[in-house]
């Protein structure tokens, strides 16, 4: 994980950020990256202080509200997108990037390894919280029960979703939780 996080400040970041820029759509928003060591007793990622500019981070126990979900979903498009004009480069990069290590999402890739891996009893609680989060907003109950649903036949759906397919091929962020995102 921490080797995928890094490379991802050092190559893939600045080369989204060439893409966005060419078209005067500005720079993701993501700290600069200075330096890394990646040692087997020694792991550390040396970013810009973000706390310096007024971000901090929201409370992970509370969630979030509408306002700071769309500005992530926003960016995350933003993200999106920028994978997208770079994959449109070259028509035969898609295929390259489905197979970049820095790309392939730990779960994808310990599903690989152990096929007998059980994805449903591992992301249950997460689906639980989230249909529980969605339960306590007026007119969302519907979103709850559709998470609720997926209970059981997870591992199925999240192996689907991740088969390679040309016509929808982004690189996807594969890490959106509160704590990777700052507001100000």
């Amino acid at each position: 994980m921490f080797v995928k996080e890094t490379l991802c400040y050092q190559e893939v970041i600045p080369e989204f950020n060439k893409e966005l820029e060419n078209l005067s759509l500005g720079k993701l928003q993501v700290p600069d990256y200075y330096h890394a060591v990646s040692k087997p007793t020694e792991e550390v990622i040396y970013l810009e202080d973000m706390g310096r500019k007024g971000f901090k981070m929201s409370d992970r126990k509370k969630g979030l509200d509408k306002k700071h979900t769309y500005l992530i979903l926003e960016e995350l498009a933003k993200f999106h997108a920028a994978s997208a004009l770079y994959l449109a480069r070259d028509e035969n990069a898609d295929e390259d990037v489905a197979n970049w290590t820095v790309f392939k999402d730990f779960l994808v890739s310990m599903h690989e390894k152990n096929p007998n891996l059980k994805l449903d009893s591992f992301f249950e609680r997460y689906i639980d919280q989230s249909a529980a989060i969605a339960d306590r907003h007026e007119g969302y109950e519907f979103v709850g029960n559709f998470l609720r649903s997926l209970k059981g036949n997870f591992a199925q759906i999240f192996e689907e979703e991740m088969k390679f397919n040309k016509k929808f091929v982004v690189v996807c962020h594969g890490d959106c939780w509160n704590n990777n995102f700052l507001f100000r």
